[in-house]
């Protein structure tokens, strides 16, 4: 918490008139999950909990350094692939979602917070190498 005292001298009343602000900085650590089926763990739609409830990531400007960041934050070592999913919510958790890949978390990357969007899709990855069962051929 911050507080500013701001001291003003009012003319007309010859007095000290002292204005008291109040700041609160609320550092919050969103938590992302993969919506997706239970036998793939590894793969879905990108999630984000924001004060206790779900939101999709917008797929706009959503690549494969978004995936990357997203798999890592989960415990995977990496994103396999980037993909675009229908969305079931016009609201969205982050937007215009801006990674250059070295980050640790989606909130450390360029990104708009909380908006309404009545574009359709939403980001997805298919992520790998947290297990043996998460080791894909190619």
């Amino acid at each position: 918490m911050q507080i500013k005292i701001q001291p003003i001298f009012a003319k007309e009343s010859n007095r000290l008139i002292f204005i008291l602000s109040l700041s609160f900085l609320f550092l919050v650590d969103y938590e992302i999950r993969l919506n997706g089926s239970s036998d793939t763990p590894y793969q879905g739609k990108v999630e984000v909990s924001i004060g206790g409830m779900w939101f999709a990531v917008d797929e706009r400007e959503w690549d494969i350094r978004d995936g990357n960041v997203a798999c890592r934050q989960l415990g995977y070592a990496g994103a396999y692939g980037v993909t675009i999913a229908d969305s079931s919510s016009s609201q969205k958790g982050f937007t215009n979602l801006r990674c250059q890949g070295n980050e640790t978390s989606l909130q450390q990357c360029n990104h708009t917070k909380m908006q309404f969007s009545s574009y359709s899709r939403d980001a997805a990855v298919t992520c790998y190498g947290k297990s043996f069962n998460d080791i894909f051929l190619v």
